[in-house]
């Protein structure tokens, strides 16, 4: 299992994340869908590959997780979380 390293700007999304959701669902529906959202960075320690690739270089991934998409880099020593950002819906 690698650490999870995460980038200001990652702690930055999570954060905003985490008062967007407060503002349109409220505290008590906030916090699971927060602890839901760190499951899914969770599971890229023990399943890295699971992103798909990015680019030309295999080590920067994107994984989707509901309407969020967690961008990140395969490091041998850890994970790099970069960015976590919402899509916009198709058609929008």
């Amino acid at each position: 299992m690698l650490p999870i390293r995460q980038s200001l700007r990652a702690e930055d999304d999570l954060e905003r994340i985490f008062c967007e959701s407060i503002a349109l669902l409220g505290k008590v529906r906030a916090e699971p869908y927060l602890a839901c959202v760190l499951r899914a960075i969770g599971i890229l320690q023990h399943v890295p590959e699971l992103g798909r690739q990015v680019g030309e270089n295999p080590m920067f991934r994107r994984h989707l997780h509901g309407d969020l998409a967690i961008f990140y880099r395969m490091d041998p020593d850890a994970i790099a979380l970069l960015r976590i950002i919402e899509q916009q819906p198709v058609g929008l």
